[in-house]
Parts: structure tokens; sequence; C-alpha cells
């Protein structure tokens, strides 16, 4: 429910119910992905400083003197209309120049990964996200690692996930089953073992 956040509010104060919108933020535009030559990168121009700065850069400062997308509000208001016009700049370079260009003049930007480039990310390998165990079924399995690394806690993976039934022994006995009921219950099969 944490993700409705805005089209919960917007219901309860309207009673409007939200649409789909792609990848648009419903408040603000341009705040959303955008297709380049070779995948996509998300651009955050959610203020005025980032829209006029993101104007700059496009060379397309007319926008600015534009009443459809002169603010905010009426950026907003006329987002698919404004969706197209950018989409037509943002085709021309790659995911890698318009980051590096938007990056550089300080404009709220990233690339869109898919996995594989998700896994390439200097930063993901930076953070020890990709953790390799050995499995009992796969040996150097990979999994992801703690996303949250807290300074005195940091958290880690140690082990693989476990095979089926492979701690239901352990755990039974832990709860108090003899050998006898624990052994009636897996030859049951009302516990499960590997």
């Amino acid at each position: 429910m944490a993700y409705t956040m805005y089209e919960s509010s917007i219901y309860f104060t309207t009673g409007k119910i939200s649409t789909p919108d792609g990848s648009a933020h419903r408040l603000t535009a341009p705040y959303q992905a955008f297709k380049t030559k070779d995948g996509y990168i998300n651009i955050g121009a959610a203020n005025q400083s980032n829209w006029e700065r993101l104007t700059k850069v496009l060379g397309m400062e007319k926008l600015n003197d534009n009443p459809d997308f002169s603010d905010s509000k009426n950026r907003q208001l006329n987002k698919v209309k404004l969706e197209k016009i950018l989409e037509e700049v943002f085709i021309t370079k790659s995911s890698k120049e318009w980051i590096s260009i938007l990056i550089e003049n300080s404009i709220p930007s990233g690339p869109i990964y898919n996995m594989e480039e998700v896994w390439n990310d200097e930063q993901v390998r930076h953070r020890n996200m990709d953790v390799k165990l050995d499995h009992p079924k796969q040996k150097n399995s990979r999994n992801i690692g703690v996303a949250v690394k807290l300074s005195k806690t940091p958290g880690e993976i140690k082990t693989p996930a476990p095979l089926y039934g492979e701690h239901s022994k352990k755990i039974l006995k832990e709860l108090g089953y003899s050998i006898d009921e624990i052994n009636n219950l897996i030859d049951s099969n009302i516990c499960g073992m590997q």
C-alpha cells in the first residue's frame, strides 16, 4: 500500500481513480523514462531549475516561453505533448552519452538497465551485491547480497537456501519432539525430508 501514496491521496481527496501512467510521475513532468538510441534513461526534472537546465542542455530553451510548458503545473497538464517532443531528442544519442551530458549539467537522471547490465554495474559490484555460495545442487550459485549495509552491522549472506526438509529433524528436535516422533512424522509424510 505504501507504493500507492499518490494514487491513494488523490482518491481520498477527490474520489478520482488513477489510471496507468507508464513510467511517468503522477504529479510532475518530465519525470519518467525516455527511449534513447540504444536503451532507456530516466529523467527527473521535477522542479523549475532542473527543467530550465534540461531545456538549455537540449537546446530547447524556447519551451520555457511556451505557456504549455512554462511551469510545473502546465508541464504536468501537457505531459503527453511534452513527452513526444522530448522523445524525438533523446532518441538521437546513446544512453551513456545522455547520462554523461545530464549528470555533467546537474540534471537528475540515470540509466535503465537490463539484468545483465545491473549485475555488471560498478556500484553493484562495489557493494558486493552478487554473492557466490556453494549449494549442494549448484556449485558457485549466485545470490543477491544484503541491500542495506549498516556501518556497525553490515550483514552478509553466509549460507545458501536450504534443500527441501534439510533442517526438519533439527527444528522438530528443538521444538521438543523425540526421535521416534520425528521419524513417525517423516515416515507419515507429514514433514518433508530430503
